[in-house]
């Protein structure tokens, strides 16, 4: 019978580190609009950078110049301090590779983007992310 207690006390550590003892890792949710000249940005992504911790994550665009950062792997993006630029292509936006070569000038289409934006270091851009919902971070060009 010992060896049968010894069994479930193993599977109960195991099982507590496995579930990390709390639900994992926190999470900051936001969301927001990139506008240029008071209209919506409708093509690109927002960048943002956190040199710190090694993460660059790109949140694209969409129509109406509406965003949300997540990861791959989590519903948001961890806790802290961002650098954020604008990227004028969906960098990072999940979708599959082109299949056919894109037409010549559909990339020209769009808004151009003040090139200071291009970078998380000349932007002016920042914010901090905190844990759980965050308030819209909206970006006007």
């Amino acid at each position: 019978m010992r060896k049968l207690d010894c069994f479930w006390a193993m599977v109960g550590v195991w099982l507590l580190a496995y579930s990390g003892c709390g639900g994992g890792q926190d999470v900051g949710y936001v969301s927001g609009k990139v506008t240029l000249g008071g209209k919506p940005l409708g093509q690109g992504a927002v960048v943002f950078h956190n040199p710190s911790k090694g993460i660059v994550v790109a949140a694209p665009l969409g129509p109406d110049g509406s965003y949300t950062a997540k990861t791959y792997q989590l519903g948001g993006l961890p806790p802290g301090e961002y650098l954020v630029s604008i990227s004028p292509t969906g960098v990072g936006s999940g979708e599959m590779p082109l299949v056919e070569k894109p037409t010549p000038g559909a990339a020209s289409s769009g808004p151009a983007i003040p090139p200071k934006y291009l970078q998380p270091t000349t932007s002016g851009l920042k914010t901090t992310i905190k844990s759980g919902k965050n308030p819209p971070f909206d970006i006007n060009l």
